[in-house]
């Protein structure tokens, strides 16, 4: 008789610790998914606040000028990726705040379409925050 009684017991504590497996199992997934939403959320926050003119790009020149516009004191910068033409010759400068940067080693030709892309201090790139088609 004893035994029966021991069997539904142990049957309901195994079920219990099943259960709490379970939902600890999701629970650690779900939190993960949560903070990593948050943080890529707080990423394009940033990359949003951050604002770029170019200042010069000559056909013929191999020089660009950028500069930052106000707005995103608070985001920390690491660097500036530029690129310029068909062929998307990448180049990067020092991230500066409010002068004028100049980023050196294109070959700009007319029609060459250059772009602006800042990189934040955890090496997230954002997205093309300035463009312009060469004349």
């Amino acid at each position: 008789m004893q035994k029966k009684g021991q069997e539904g017991v142990i049957i309901t504590v195994l079920l219990i610790l099943i259960a709490i497996g379970a939902v600890a199992a999701v629970s650690y997934f779900i939190i993960g998914q949560v903070r990593q939403g948050t943080v890529a959320g707080t990423d394009k926050a940033n990359c949003l606040k951050l604002n770029y003119e170019i200042v010069s790009a000559v056909k013929g020149d191999s020089n660009i000028m950028i500069r930052r516009i106000a707005g995103g004191d608070d985001v920390n910068v690491t660097n500036i990726i530029v690129s310029a033409g068909t062929k998307g010759t990448n180049k990067t400068a020092g991230p500066g705040m409010m002068e004028i940067i100049t980023v050196s080693g294109f070959n700009i030709t007319s029609g060459d379409k250059i772009e602006v892309a800042p990189v934040l201090s955890n090496g997230v790139t954002c997205d093309i925050r300035t463009s312009q088609i060469v004349a």
